[in-house]
């Protein structure tokens, strides 16, 4: 194992002790609700499930909503009160969907937004929105942890400022891009997976978030145009503390390429394969885009 591999997996097992260190502070219930009533000005709850934990254990709350109106949303803030590990909202592919069971990992193609407890959110520019539906379905997967010796209750979800339809310009998307069929030997560190795709028609980034599990170490994302490459993120990761990042606009010309290269530490003695489930592992990336196409949220994955 290389310097660098350990000090990895070092920072690894310290960040999910860090979350339990949030998790044992003095909290009851009645602190864990009072988050919910401290949105920020502008912003209304959009997705919240409540949840509740015996002493020393951790567990996943997953719930459905159906939206009742029309939605033109220009930023996000997520509610994480203590016990809080990371929160998935995602839209589902037809109405009338079933809560699907978040504890094995279980994700919808369009992920509208991905949190960790260590991030707040962030906004779309000015004049670019997520346009959602009446009669839409969300899911909302919320993975918790209370390293307390007492019972832990909390309301943990998402807030999300929106505007009237006449302000939009853009109505902007979410698509993946990466790859989900790979396999990472056992005891392999510092294992790398790469993809690229090839830009159909131009488009416009402003955002994205790493989506990996917890073989995760680091992600990095580039658009390839000829010779030229422009990074658009590259930095550590832990599961946990996803965040979106949000940049200055990259237009994407016809026939550019979007790059992803994921590192993993598999310091198990099994393999491990590239897929949705709990047990497997991840290489995207959600990348927020515009225009909107309404195609197919995987077209940028291999």
């Amino acid at each position: 194992m290389t310097v660098l591999a350990r000090i990895r997996v070092c920072m690894r097992h310290l960040a999910m002790v860090a979350v339990c260190t949030v998790a044992c502070g003095a909290c009851s219930p009645s602190s864990n609700d009072a988050a919910s009533s401290a949105l920020p000005d502008g912003f209304e709850p959009f997705v919240e499930q409540r949840w509740s934990l015996e002493a020393a254990s951790t567990g996943y709350a997953c719930g459905t909503t159906t939206l009742a109106k029309d939605l033109w949303i220009t930023g996000f803030r997520a509610l994480t009160p203590s016990g809080t590990h990371h929160v998935i909202v995602s839209l589902a592919d037809d109405t009338g969907v079933p809560a699907r069971d978040c504890a094995r990992g279980n994700l919808d193609p369009r992920v509208l937004f991905a949190t960790g407890s260590a991030s707040r959110g962030f906004d779309l520019p000015s004049g670019v929105a997520l346009h959602l539906h009446a009669g839409q379905v969300l899911h909302v997967g919320i993975h918790t942890v209370n390293a307390t010796n007492d019972r832990l209750e909390g309301l943990s979800g998402v807030s999300v400022s929106t505007v009237d339809a006449s302000l939009v310009r853009h109505e902007a998307e979410v698509v993946l891009a990466g790859s989900r069929t790979f396999a990472i030997p056992a005891r392999a560190l510092e294992y790398v997976v790469r993809s690229e795709a090839t830009i159909a028609e131009e488009t416009q980034l402003v955002a994205l978030s790493s989506v990996m599990h917890r073989l995760g170490s680091s992600q990095r994302v580039s658009v390839l145009d000829g010779q030229d490459e422009r990074v658009l993120h590259d930095a550590l990761f832990t599961f946990g503390e996803e965040r979106v990042v949000a940049f200055d606009e990259v237009t994407l010309s016809a026939g550019a390429r979007l790059a992803v290269r994921c590192t993993f530490d598999n310091v198990s003695t099994e393999l491990v394969s590239g897929g949705i489930g709990a047990a497997n592992e991840l290489c995207l990336a959600s990348v927020y885009r515009y225009p909107a196409t309404g195609g197919d949220p995987y077209a940028w994955v291999q």
